[in-house]
């Protein structure tokens, strides 16, 4: 049983007995993070981004000549470099000076106290990360739809928000707060009337313009599947306007049922671009429920298939292509994709922050509300450093505004 009397000891037992229970939670709670496959990324001088180079057009040196004509001249391959920004997710674990106290008593103090944080803390990440695998270029959590000076607005989706979260209200194109919009606290979600309620009255400006981010990750989270699939954006530093290889599939439901057709649709157009198949699709239980039921008004049945996925994801089977259900999923939307061109960048395994001296995690006081004053709390703080890639987005696509009967 891991003891501590002090912060170098603390420090010591955080890294050997609590670093891992994190990485299994990130492995059971996300599909996405467990079955994709992961890569150590070596970052370049910047120390920012994760390099590696795209072949965009072929090398178009062909041509059908009559007999004894000229042949056809070379074109040269056009080579871009893609960048994918490594992103950083920190997680901060408090406990008192009172248990540093009974720590030196009660060989279970520290081990009862830090247990259940590092659960919780587990738990966050894994979520936090599967969520943010699913983002858009940004990180919303959700947008903002009503035009009026109010602590109560109407935002399109409640996922991803949840009382006590703390959010900036922000311009959704720039990432500058509104007037009094840094730092809110949320005091209520109505998931039924899709609203939520904020600390204090903000003025919002209507048709999408504003947005509810974590408080400061406005545009430091990672790009996820939305940001993949999306159209005329650039992604990894490459413009799907100026390279058309580089674009992905989108299809619009218009707010209908995403039936078994649309489905076969996107598959299509994933496999005519000539680069592969799908083999994976993505999306909400709502959405997989109006699937079945379309279907079932044909008396026709999804397939369910048995297979060890991980609790809280079903697997089903639509036009032959495996269909995760993840809760995590945004709301109205349906992804597809060739499974092995996105993977997972990461710059080593997620961990505490380590002393100088590298024999434990990080260990320190909490600062006080005035410069230069400490608070009786004692800090480490977990951290993993991770972003999704995608080396081909032409195998990549998404159906838009479907019908979803998620509670959420």
């Amino acid at each position: 049983m891991p003891t501590a009397t002090d912060m170098t000891t603390f420090g010591a037992d955080l890294k050997e007995f609590y670093t891992l229970p994190p990485r299994r939670a990130l492995n059971d709670k996300s599909f996405l993070h467990d079955k994709l496959t992961k890569e150590q990324g070596v970052v370049d001088y910047t120390g920012k981004f994760i390099p590696f180079p795209v072949t965009m057009r072929r090398s178009m040196g062909d041509g059908s000549r009559g007999d004894a004509g000229d042949l056809p001249d070379a074109v040269a391959e056009v080579d871009v470099q893609a960048q994918i920004l490594m992103y950083h997710h920190y997680h901060t674990l408090e406990w008192s000076e009172v248990v540093e106290l009974s720590s030196r008593n009660s060989a279970g103090a520290f081990e009862k106290v830090v247990t259940k944080k590092m659960k919780n803390l587990a738990i966050d990440m894994a979520k936090g990360i599967n969520r943010q695998l699913y983002n858009d270029s940004y990180g919303a959590l959700g947008i903002l739809t009503d035009a009026t000076a109010n602590a109560t607005h109407s935002v399109r989706e409640t996922k991803y928000i949840y009382p006590g979260r703390k959010v900036d209200i922000v311009n959704a194109t720039t990432g500058v707060p509104v007037t009094s919009g840094t730092n809110r606290e949320v005091l209520s979600v109505d998931r039924v009337n899709k609203t939520i309620t904020l600390d204090v009255s903000v003025t919002t400006t209507g048709s999408g313009n504003e947005a509810v981010v974590i408080t400061g990750n406005f545009d430091l989270e990672i790009e996820g599947l939305r940001a993949i699939t999306a159209a005329g954006r650039t992604l990894h530093g490459i413009s799907d306007v100026t390279y058309e290889e580089w674009a992905s599939n989108q299809l619009d439901a218009t707010g209908g049922v995403i039936s078994e057709s649309l489905v076969e649709q996107l598959d299509d157009a994933i496999g005519e671009r000539g680069r592969g198949d799908a083999d994976l699709h993505l999306t909400t239980r709502g959405i997989r429920r109006r699937i079945a039921d379309d279907m079932a008004s044909q008396r026709r049945y999804l397939t369910e298939k048995s297979t060890d996925l991980k609790l809280g994801y079903s697997l089903v089977e639509i036009n032959k292509v495996e269909t995760v259900i993840d809760d995590d999923a945004p709301t109205g939307y349906f992804f597809g994709a060739k499974r092995d061109v996105l993977k997972i960048y990461k710059l080593g395994e997620p961990g505490f922050i380590e002393s100088e001296a590298g024999t434990g995690a990080k260990v320190e006081l909490k600062n006080g509300s005035t410069a230069g004053r400490k608070k009786a709390v004692f800090q480490a703080f977990y951290r993993y450093h991770v972003s999704l890639g995608c080396e081909d987005p032409g195998v990549t696509g998404v159906i838009v505004n479907g019908e979803d009967s998620s509670r959420r």
